[in-house]
């Protein structure tokens, strides 16, 4: 693009009328609620306000301080004057110099964050204000130019957004297929019955006698009588050998969280809610902690045990469930549900919750607005479609296979995903490079251990973003083991802390380095006690350029490679035992499994204490198998 440097204020001229909070609820115009990342402007009637105002007006080019790398700006076509926030800022523009769609495209370019990294300093992280904006000195090529290149984009936009349709039509299509399948399996319709198998009515006699015994030997209450369930209640047949029943018939008991909520400390007992409660797994990166009291006084109402299911009750997520598949060490607060099946399959269960069916119930009698409730009264009353202990193996068996081919074709359209916007950026890249300009592409990076760092990292994050347990946890985990078997120097200073070998300032590094990079970003999910999540970039591959350069790539891989299936436990557990290792081994000939295990659980953090022996013991002999440790 043959172009010259020219600031943002010689075509643009900011529209600097302001309203005082009176004179904008005086005037009632309607105001600007929202610029979405397509461009298009949301308006809202008769919504005071408290700020000041800006005043927009007809043919004027709008942008979000916010948002505007996003595509949050557009030009107000309305006859009537608008108001907006002090977010957004309102300018008139001269057509002689400047195609304002040429200029919508280069403010969603790359090009556009490096010039304002470049001349600010600050990036589009911070509110981007008229002042800073109009300074701002930019590639103007002539305006026939700039109208070829705004042509040429507006092309390939349709295709991009052709193919973004078909891959979104893909994804609900394979929710659909997720749904289908579950619906079926609850139907009787997913597996063949077999004339052979014990009916579901001799089941539930079997549960019935063993709660009635339950009930005697004084280790669960009786209950009130369940409501019998009426024709109306039927959603459809059965096959021949199941039966309808409720889901308190097929449980010991359904039970929730403590409901006077615990003082949490710093370290204790692990406490779980509802945002622990992930889509079929448990995530004890971010618990909470109690004292030993309290966790035994939450047990004595709720006591988690491996194969109960666990489902939010409480709040957005409500009707998520997950199994406890291999640790059940925890309490319960009252935004969980926890079911314990008896004589039934839990994976049976959980297929059944998951279900239409079921999350068709939950919605119909959850209660509460902002903060719905789903509560115990309507969890027991549940319909449950229950098939003999033979077909429901078969049915989950079945199901487990076709999920997996679901997870396969769901990855598939994820990376076609991010393939297609790398290449939205990479045209949009191409089409306002500037030899002029691209200072920063013309410089070769400082290669400081804290860059080469952040490099293996970003190698790590790139071949982790379908994996369910990483996160800041595992990633430091996994840069530990590179640095430490691959004898590497990157300044880095690990302490004993409760989730293993720990740098406070790393993490922040590692994150600031990887966005001011445009590679990845960092997000929390589910407010701030959430899980940290990351998300490519538009340069997305370029840290590939340097592995190379920096590291001995084979080594690299085979340590992500032993570290990639592991739980976030599992990754903190081996990390651990390798520094442990590493601290002994220049005193210690022979190092024992003992040895290795009494320095982790009472040297290292009490946190230590409440991870079983055998988890370490079994993490011993991986980690010899694999040449880790003698």
């Amino acid at each position: 693009m043959n172009s010259k440097i020219q600031a943002i204020s010689s075509f643009l001229t900011e529209r600097k009328e302001r309203l005082t909070p009176d004179e904008a609820n005086k005037l009632n115009l309607k105001r600007i609620e929202k610029i979405d990342f397509s461009g298009q402007i949301h308006l809202v009637e008769n919504k005071p306000t408290k700020t000041g105002m800006i005043v927009v007006k007809k043919g004027d080019l709008v942008i979000s301080g916010i948002n505007v790398a996003k595509g949050a700006l557009a030009v107000y076509e309305g006859d009537e004057d608008v108001v907006a926030t002090i977010h957004y800022s309102s300018y008139s523009f001269d057509k002689e110099k400047i195609d304002i769609n040429f200029l919508k495209w280069f403010l969603k370019s790359p090009a556009f964050v490096d010039a304002l990294e470049e001349q600010t300093g600050r990036g589009i992280k911070t509110e981007i204000k008229a002042k800073k904006f109009l300074s701002l000195k930019i590639p103007i090529p002539t305006l026939n130019e700039q109208k070829k290149i705004e042509s040429n984009l507006n092309k390939f936009e349709e295709k991009y957004n052709k193919v973004s349709e078909e891959l979104e039509i893909q994804s609900e299509l394979i929710n659909k297929l997720r749904s289908s399948i579950l619906s079926d399996a609850v139907s009787g319709k997913l597996v063949p019955q077999d004339p052979n198998d014990e009916s579901a009515e001799v089941l539930l006699e079997k549960i019935k006698a063993e709660k009635e015994k339950l009930i005697k030997e004084g280790k669960i209450k009786k209950q009130k009588p369940l409501l019998p369930i009426s024709e109306d209640e039927i959603p459809y047949k059965l096959p021949d050998g199941w039966v309808w029943c409720r889901l308190r018939d097929v449980s010991k008991y359904i039970t929730d969280g403590e409901h006077q909520t615990p003082p949490r400390i710093s370290f204790g007992k692990k406490l779980l809610s509802a945002k622990n409660v992930r889509d079929g797994f448990l995530d004890y990166d971010n618990c909470d902690y109690i004292s030993e009291e309290h966790y035994e006084k939450a047990r004595n109402r709720c006591l988690p045990e491996i194969g109960d299911l666990l489902i939010v009750s409480v709040g957005g997520t409500i009707g998520r469930t997950s199994l406890i598949l291999e640790n059940s060490d925890f309490a319960l607060v009252r935004s969980v549900a926890l079911i314990k099946p008896l004589f039934i399959s839990s994976e049976y269960l959980r297929v059944v919750l998951n279900s239409k069916l079921l999350q068709d119930m939950i919605n119909l009698t959850k209660r509460g607005g902002a903060q719905p409730c789903l509560y115990l009264t309507s969890i027991n009353q549940f319909l449950f479609p229950l098939p003999s202990l033979e077909e429901q193996k078969r049915i989950v068996e079945k199901v487990e296979k076709l999920m997996a081919t679901c997870d396969a074709l769901e990855l598939e359209v994820q990376k076609s995903k991010r393939q297609t916007e790398k290449l939205m950026q990479s045209v949009l890249k191409e089409a306002f490079s500037n030899s002029d300009t691209s200072k920063s592409e013309k410089k070769e990076r400082k290669a400081s251990k804290a860059f080469q760092r952040s490099v293996l990292a970003a190698y790590l994050v790139d071949n982790s973003l379908e994996d369910k347990y990483f996160g800041h946890v595992k990633l430091q985990k996994m840069l530990f083991m590179c640095e430490a078997v691959n004898s590497l120097d990157f300044d880095s200073n690990y302490k004993r802390h409760a989730m293993g070998p720990y740098d406070p300032k790393l993490i922040r590094s590692v994150d600031s380095q990887l966005k001011r990079s445009k590679w990845f970003e960092c997000k929390k999910m589910d407010g701030d006690k959430g899980r940290y999540v990351y998300s490519p970039l538009e340069k997305q591959d370029e840290y590939k350029k340097y592995l190379d350069r920096y590291f001995n790539l084979e080594n690299i891989e085979k340590m992500f490679a032993l570290m990639k299936p592991m739980t976030t436990l599992q990754a903190e557990i081996v990390a651990t035992l390798y520094s442990v290792y590493k601290d002994l081994k220049p005193t210690q000939q022979n190092i024992s499994s003992q040895m290795l295990i009494e320095e982790a659980r009472n040297n290292w953090h009490d946190r230590k204490k409440t991870i079983e022996v055998k988890k370490w013991e079994r993490a011993i002999e991986w980690m010899r198998e694999k040449q880790l440790i003698s």
